[in-house]
C-alpha cells in the first residue's frame, strides 16, 4: 500500500492530533470570540502556514535533527512556552476596549489588525510543541 508501514496507526495520529484541543486551537477561539470570523479566519490562516514551516522543515532534514537532539527539542518547547506566557501576559494587563459595549471579551484590548493575527497564529503554530513532536515522530 504506497510503501507506508502501519497507515492505520498513522491515520489514528493525524485524527487525534486534530481533534485534541491545544495552544492552537485556544488561539484561534480566542481571536474568534474577542474579534469575530475574520480574526478566526486570519488565525487559522497563520496556524495553516506555520504547518507549512513544520513540512518544509520535515523535508530539509530539520525533523531528524530534533529527533537526534534532546537539547535541540528542548528549545523548541522552552521557546513555545515563553511565547504562549508573553502572549498571556499581554492579554491579561491589556486595557479594556472601548468597544465592550458591543460584545467584544473584557481584557481583549485593542483589536488586532488582520497581519498581526496571522502571525501571532503563526508562530503560536511554529513553536507548538505538540505538532513539533509529530513531525519528529512521523516524518525523520
Amino acid at each position: 500500500m504506497f510503501g507506508i508501514t502501519h497507515f492505520e496507526f498513522f491515520v489514528v495520529a493525524v485524527f487525534l492530533l486534530n481533534v485534541t484541543p491545544g495552544p492552537d486551537t485556544a488561539y484561534i477561539v480566542g481571536r474568534s470570540v474577542a474579534q469575530g470570523r475574520r480574526a478566526g479566519l486570519m488565525s487559522a490562516l497563520g496556524i495553516s502556514a506555520g504547518c507549512c514551516v513544520h513540512s518544509l522543515a520535515c523535508a530539509f532534514g530539520l525533523t531528524a535533527l530534533l529527533a537526534a537532539s534532546a537539547t535541540a527539542f528542548t528549545v523548541i518547547k522552552f521557546v513555545g512556552a515563553i511565547y504562549l506566557i508573553y502572549l498571556g501576559v499581554r492579554l491579561i494587563f491589556a486595557k479594556p476596549a472601548a468597544d465592550e459595549a458591543r460584545g467584544q471579551a473584557r481584557g481583549a484590548g485593542a483589536p488586532k489588525s488582520l497581519r498581526q493575527l496571522f502571525l501571532q497564529g503563526f508562530w503560536t503554530n511554529v513553536l507548538n510543541p505538540k505538532v513539533v513532536l509529530f513531525f519528529v515522530s512521523f516524518f525523520p
